[in-house]
């Protein structure tokens, strides 16, 4: 799997927690918005084809978990 190929499966999987995040409501807005600058982050690394955006923007999403 390449470096593009692993962050699009980490913008699927954040993506995915970021629900769970939604459905606990007021508590879990601080995440969400941190959730929403990453994956953004991720979305305009994969455009640039920046290698190093790419492979930092993996790494931040990687840092999520439920």
């Amino acid at each position: 799997m390449n470096a593009v190929e692993k962050l699009a499966r980490e913008i699927r999987r954040v993506a995915g927690i970021r629900h769970l995040y939604e459905e606990i409501g007021e508590a879990g807005e601080l995440a969400i918005l941190l959730m929403d600058a990453a994956l953004e982050q991720g979305c305009k690394a994969i455009g640039s084809g920046d290698p190093i955006a790419i492979i930092a923007a993996g790494q931040e999403l990687e840092g999520f978990h439920e």
